[in-house]
C-alpha cells in the first residue's frame, strides 16, 4: 500500500529540517592530502627595472630551495630562467622566498654574491641551474632534503603529479605561495619525462611533485610511495603549431602556436648530478668553513 502524499511531504520537511540543524556546527577537518610545506619551498625568480623613473619587479620564472649534503641552501631552476641568449646571467635578479614564519623575503643576487655564495652553476646536458643562497639576519627557509627526490627510472606512466609554480607572474608582493596545477606523467622514458599538463611562461624552472593519490596509515603497507616526491622541474611547454594557406598561392600566410597543454620536465636526477658535481662539491665543503651570514 502506498503512503498518502501528505505524509511523504512531511518526512521531506523533516529531512531538510534536521540538514539545517546540522548545518549550523562547523564542520573542520583537512581537505587535501596534500603536505602544503612543499609550498613554502617554492621562490619567485624576479628581474629588477626601472620603467618611467620608476622600480619595477617583473616575475620572469620559479625556483625552489634545495638542502645540500653538507647542510647548505641552494636555489634550483631551469638555465634558460637566468641566462640570456648571449649566455650571461641575467642583471637585477632578484629571488623572493617563503619565510616560515610568514611572509616573504626579497634578496638581490648582489646581495647573495656578496656573501660569500659564489656563482651560478650550470648543467651541461640539461637545462638546470643552481646557485648557494645566503643571507643576512634570522629568516628560516624550508628546503627539500636530497632524499625525497624521486629517480627517473621509478617514474611511471599515469603517475598523479602535481606542478608548483607561478604562471604568467601570478605572485603576491607580500607572500610567495605558488599555483598548484594536477597533471599527469605522459611519457617517461630514455627520451626524457612528459607532463600531461597545462604550464605557462613563468612555470619555468617550478618543481614537479609526484603526487600519492591516497596516503594510507603507518600500519598499512603498499607498494606505492606514500609521500611527495620531487620528480624534476618544468622546462618549457610543447607547442602544436598549425599554419593558414593562401587560397590562392597556395603558400604559407600566417602560423598559429598554442599550448598542446603537454609540458617537458627536467628528470630529478639531473639535479642531483648537478649537486653532486666535484666544482659543486668542493664549494659545499669550503661554505660549511665560511659560511657568510646563515644563521
Amino acid at each position: 500500500m502506498r503512503p498518502p502524499f501528505p505524509f511523504i511531504v512531511a518526512v521531506i520537511a523533516v529531512l531538510f529540517c534536521g540538514s539545517s540543524a546540522l548545518g549550523d556546527v562547523p564542520v573542520r577537518g583537512e581537505t587535501s592530502f596534500f603536505n602544503d610545506q612543499w609550498l613554502d619551498t617554492v621562490v619567485s625568480i624576479e628581474v629588477e627595472e626601472i620603467e618611467n623613473g620608476k622600480t619595477k619587479l617583473s616575475p620572469i620564472g620559479t625556483g625552489f630551495l634545495v638542502e645540500t649534503e653538507k647542510g647548505h641552501v641552494l636555489l634550483v631552476t631551469a638555465k634558460h630562467v637566468i641566462v640570456e641568449k648571449a649566455g650571461a646571467v641575467k642583471p637585477n635578479l632578484r629571488y623572493r622566498l617563503n619565510e616560515s614564519s610568514g611572509g616573504s623575503v626579497l634578496l638581490q643576487n648582489e646581495e647573495v654574491e656578496r656573501h660569500n655564495a659564489g656563482h651560478w652553476y650550470f648543467s651541461s646536458d640539461y637545462d638546470v641551474a643552481c646557485r648557494f643562497i645566503a643571507w643576512t639576519g634570522k629568516p628560516k627557509f624550508k628546503t627539500i632534503p636530497l632524499r625525497m627526490f624521486l629517480s627517473h627510472k621509478d617514474i611511471k606512466v599515469g603517475a598523479r603529479l602535481l606542478v608548483l609554480g607561478f604562471p604568467l607572474g601570478l605572485r603576491s608582493t607580500a607572500y610567495a605561495n605558488p599555483i598548484a596545477r594536477q597533471g599527469m606523467v605522459a611519457r617517461s622514458d630514455s627520451d626524457g619525462i612528459i607532463a600531461d599538463s597545462f604550464v605557462f611562461p613563468g612555470n619555468s624552472g617550478g618543481p614537479v611533485l609526484y603526487s600519492p593519490p591516497l596516503k594510507f596509515g603507518q600500519g598499512l603497507s603498499s607498494n606505492l610511495i606514500n609521500e611527495e616526491r620531487l620528480i624534476g622541474l618544468i622546462s618549457n611547454f610543447i607547442s602544436y603549431v598549425d599554419t593558414a594557406y593562401s587560397g590562392q598561392t597556395k603558400r604559407p600566410r600566417v602560423v598559429f602556436e598554442e599550448n598542446s597543454g603537454l609540458a617537458n620536465i627536467v628528470p630529478a636526477d639531473a639535479v642531483i648530478d648537478l649537486i653532486r658535481r666535484d666544482d659543486l662539491r668542493e664549494k659545499d665543503k669550503n661554505f660549511e668553513l665560511n659560511k657568510g651570514t646563515q644563521q
